[in-house]
Parts: structure tokens; C-alpha cells; sequence
């Protein structure tokens, strides 16, 4: 059963934050990475207090490709070791989180004068089978020949099609599951303050960062959190936090930017099941197009990027490319700018590596380390294994602990065998509700077994089974829940995280923008000029997150 996790119980910690009683850690970032630490060493039994700028998956971990894979790409590079990690973590996100990480199928063609031959195709799908230790959805199969190819995929350009290999990997709402994470922690008693900017960071007689002096971006308010070690968890702007306690710190991260464009799905002839990977014909990197739902993803991107972090844009070439290898593939789509319905940009957290030749080759492997004294910065990694990365940080946070202040070491979480929050029995097979089936089947896909709980709501007050778009299955009864359950505490947060309705809704959301806001001001006691800050917030949500 999910506990309150709302503006309420954010106030209460707020409120409860002592110099007396410092945290054993305070993670800044709230990403997948942050949260999942903060999961890992609450469930432990440390005291864990979480911050960010913004709202939980605000940054990178919205941006993803909605993907959790194992890295059959990294098999070139000869980095085993990531591919086996990484299929172990997607079948664990399998198993425990169920409702946020599904079975997605991938084609993957292959053409003469490829990076990939046929025979390398087949070794490398053997390999990928051997690392998951056979434990993948299904294994592998391959279609040789341009026929058997287009019988399965059709539309693709046959020019030089020798063949195709098909193969599972998962996909993920990435911001839900970032937030089961912070709802995990929040029942451990993790207190998560999501925005709360780090002005700068406290450091104690002895020189050890000690804390952080922070604004609550929604009050005003300017006030210390103390803590004994800080994870920095900030992932592109980990450079940035390390500076405010070492302004002598030479940057290590390499940001590379990542684009995605959104397209109806009756536009690009995919098979409705399949994802595919491609090579990009301009420079032969990795693209994948997936079916999501009412649209179809096609990304991403990758080139470094030393911009403004907090507004990342999508630029007009960054489209092109994108389009022009959808039309490459598919040669009868036609795509046009006019069909991107939104788009994304995300800056991936990559760790410096001397040897890259390019941003495709640059390790996604993390790496950990102190400094200042106090300051343990983890950066680097992919989304899949945020849970090992996560409990590597706090096992040397904890080691810190131990040291330095003679707290004693204690049990690591199992959090290889924790369900997630929506994943804690089988999700229903059947619609029990008096919701239409399209309703049903997303609640289960977004709220898992709480799926009950918000059509049982919804059913006690007709009203809240409305839907919130026409044609799509959002209904209002998700906002109750959202607010109450979820720390939805903006029109941004549900519009853009909880639900998709930014990407799924025809005009990105604004349609029910006003709406919105009146109903979460309702509950949250907003002035008007309150209303009008968070209706332009998500205005400008749009601006910089779908890239208008």
C-alpha cells in the first residue's frame, strides 16, 4: 500500500530539519541515479535526505530513449562487462517492475556496406544471447535474404538489404520509473525535496564538506541542510557542484547531447510491434525509431555539448538528421518538419575518456569518486544500471561514514529482489473496473496494481473517470492521485512526467492547461498569482523540453 508522498509530507520535512540532527547523507539530484541511492541507503536504515533544482527525472532521466537495454552496441567496443551488467539489470527491472519495464522487440537490417555484415550480425547476436545467459525474453532470430525481411518489416529500402536480425531488449517510462524509486525511498523514510536549489555547499572545522546551503525554489526560503557525506548524484552538472566546495576542480565530465523527435504513429510504416535499430546513413551511428503508444520515437542523437544545461535545445539540424534517416530507411514516408509533433534534448552524463575518438565511443561505464573531502560524486553510467551504480555510491558513502564518524556498517538493502512500487503482485489481467479498455491498460502499464485504486476512485465520482484529452486515455482521476501520492507538485511535473501528456496530447498539453491549474491551485491553496507563475512554468516546459 502507497504511503502519502505530497506537498504535505514535503512541508513536514521541511519543517522537521534540525543542525542538532544532521542526515548520514544528503544526495543532491534526483534523478534515477540519485533516487535509487537514496532508495539503497534508506532501505539500509540510514537517515537520507534528498534535493533538486527541480522535480524528480526532471533532467536527463526524462530524456532518455525509453529504453532499457543491454548494449548490444558496446559489444564492438569489446566492453563485456557493461553488455553482462546490463542484462542482468534489465531482467531484474523485468521481474520487479513489471508495469514500467516491458519486453520491446527490435529489428535491426542489415545492409551491404554497413559498419555490419551479415556473419558479424550473427556472431554479435550469439554473444548478446550468451551474456543475458540465455535468460533474455526470447532469443534471437535472424531473416536472411530481402524478401523475408520486408515480409516482416515492410517499407524498409531494399536497396542492398541482406538480411535482418531480430532480438529483445525493454522498454520504460523513464521519469515513473524514476519516481517508483523515490516513492521506495520515501516509505524507507528518505526525506526528498524536490525543488530545492544547492547554493553552495557547508563544510565543517576540520574542512569535510558537510552540507549544503539551499532555496526552496517555491517558497523563497534560503536554509541549511547538514548532513555528514554529500553524494553528488547531479550527473551533467556534477562539474558544477564539485566546484562550489573545490573551485580549483579541472571538469571531468564530457556532456553529449541526445535529441529525440516525436511523430503520430499512422505516420512511419512500422509493424506495430517492432522497434528498429538502424545506422544513420550521414555518419553510420546507431538510431533506434520506437512505437510508444500513440507515437513513434525516433532517436537519438549524439554530439558533445557545452551549453546552458538547464536549456537544452533541439535545433533545426537536429531534426533534419533525424528525419532524413527515418526517410532513408523508410524511403516511402515522406517525413517532413510538419510531422514532428514534439521533440526532447538531454545532455548524457559522460565521464571524460581520453581515448574516445568520438561521443558514440566514449565509455557509458561510471565511475565514483571524493572530492572535496565529504563530496562523493558518481558519474557517468546508463539508465539500466542505475541500481548497481546506485548501490556502489552509497556503499563508499557508507565506508565514509564508518571511518570518519564510527558509524557502524549495516545490511545492504536486497534490492535486486524488491518489487517496485505497482510491481508488489501480479499486475491484473483483466479489466475489473467500469473504465473502457484503453483506460485500463494504461493505468496498469503507468500505476501497475494501483491501477484498483485509481479506477476505484474514479468509479465513487464520475466526474474524476473523465478524460482529460479526448481520444487519449488520461483521465482526471490520475491527478488526485498524482498529487497525493506521486509529489506532483506543478502542472509541469503531471503534464510532463507523471503522464505524457506533453508529447501524446495534440497541442502538448496546453489544451488543459488552465484546467489544470485551477484544480491543482484548489488543493494546493494557490493565489492567483501563484496560478499564473505555474501556468507560464509549464509554458515554458514546452519551450525548452519539446523544443519549440
Amino acid at each position: 500500500m502507497l504511503r502519502e508522498f505530497s506537498h504535505t509530507t514535503r512541508a513536514a520535512d521541511l519543517a522537521a530539519l534540525s543542525s542538532d540532527d544532521p542526515f548520514d547523507i544528503l544526495i543532491i539530484g534526483g534523478g534515477i541515479t540519485g533516487v535509487g541511492a537514496a532508495r539503497d541507503a534508506a532501505l539500509r536504515g540510514y537517515r537520507v535526505a534528498l534535493v533538486d533544482k527541480g522535480d524528480f527525472a526532471s533532467g536527463t532521466s526524462s530524456k532518455s530513449t525509453k529504453l532499457v537495454h543491454g548494449g548490444l552496441r558496446y559489444l564492438e567496443h569489446y566492453e563485456f562487462s557493461l553488455v553482462f551488467e546490463a542484462q542482468k539489470e534489465r531482467r531484474v527491472l523485468l521481474d520487479y517492475a513489471s508495469h514500467l519495464v516491458r519486453p520491446q522487440p527490435l529489428f535491426f537490417p542489415v545492409y551491404k556496406g554497413g559498419k555490419y555484415t551479415f556473419p558479424k550480425m550473427i556472431a554479435g547476436m550469439w554473444a548478446y544471447d550468451v551474456l543475458s545467459l540465455f535468460r533474455n525474453v526470447k532469443r534471437h532470430k535472424m531473416f536472411r535474404g530481402a524478401d523475408k525481411v520486408e515480409a516482416a518489416m515492410p517499407g524498409l529500402r531494399n536497396e542492398g538489404l541482406v538480411g535482418a536480425a531480430n532480438y529483445y531488449d525493454a522498454n520504460t517510462h523513464d521519469a515513473r520509473l524514476t519516481l517508483a524509486n523515490a516513492q521506495q525511498a520515501r516509505d524507507a523514510q528518505a526525506a526528498q525535496f524536490p525543488y530545492v536549489s544547492v547554493l553552495g555547499l557547508n563544510k565543517d572545522e576540520q574542512g569535510r564538506v558537510s552540507g549544503a546551503h539551499v532555496r526552496d525554489e517555491l517558497s523563497g526560503d534560503e536554509f541549511d541542510i547538514h548532513a555528514r557525506i554529500v553524494i553528488n548524484a547531479t550527473g551533467p552538472w556534477a562539474d558544477q557542484i564539485i566546484a562550489m566546495a573545490d573551485p580549483s576542480h579541472e571538469p571531468r565530465m564530457s556532456p553529449s547531447k541526445g535529441v529525440h523527435i516525436v511523430i503520430p504513429k499512422q505516420r512511419l510504416p512500422l509493424n506495430g510491434k517492432d522497434a528498429l535499430y538502424v545506422e544513420a546513413p550521414q555518419d553510420g551511428r546507431p538510431v533506434f525509431l520506437i512505437p510508444w503508444d500513440y507515437v513513434t520515437i525516433i532517436g537519438t542523437t549524439d554530439t558533445f555539448y557545452d551549453g546552458d544545461l538547464d536549456h537544452v535545445p533541439v535545433t533545426d539540424e537536429d531534426v533534419s538528421y533525424l528525419l532524413e534517416i527515418a526517410n532513408h530507411i523508410f524511403p516511402d514516408a515522406h517525413l517532413t518538419e510538419a510531422d514532428v509533433q514534439s521533440s526532447w534534448a538531454g545532455v548524457r552524463p559522460l565521464v571524460k575518456d581520453s581515448g574516445a575518438t568520438d561521443e558514440g565511443s566514449t565509455s557509458r561505464e561510471h565511475s565514483i569518486w571524493e572530492q572535496p573531502v565529504g563530496l562523493v560524486t558518481i558519474a557517468g553510467g546508463k539508465l539500466t544500471t542505475y541500481r548497481v551504480m546506485a548501490e556502489q555510491v552509497v556503499d563508499v558513502a557508507i565506508s565514509k561514514l564508518q571511518e570518519r564518524f564510527g558509524i557502524p556498517e549495516r545490511k545492504a538493502a536486497d534490492t535486486e529482489h524488491m518489487p517496485l512500487p505497482g510491481a508488489e503482485y501480479p499486475l491484473p489481467a483483466t479489466n475489473s473496473s467500469t473504465l473502457p479498455n484503453d483506460v485500463w491498460k494504461h493505468l496498469v502499464q503507468d500505476y501497475g496494481v494501483y491501477a484498483k485504486d485509481i479506477a476505484r476512485r474514479a468509479e465513487e465520482s464520475p466526474p474524476l473517470a473523465e478524460r482529460i484529452v479526448p481520444n487519449l486515455p488520461y483521465i482526471w482521476s490520475e491527478l488526485e492521485h498524482a498529487i497525493i501520492y506521486e509529489m506532483a507538485l506543478t502542472p509541469s511535473d503531471f503534464l510532463a512526467r507523471r503522464t505524457w501528456l506533453i508529447y501524446d496530447a495534440p497541442h502538448r498539453g496546453q489544451e488543459v492547461l488552465d484546467e489544470l491549474v485551477h484544480r491543482m491551485g484548489n488543493v494546493m491553496g494557490w493565489n492567483d498569482q501563484r496560478r499564473a507563475v505555474e501556468r507560464q512554468r509549464y509554458l515554458d516546459e514546452i519551450g525548452i523540453l519539446a523544443g519549440n
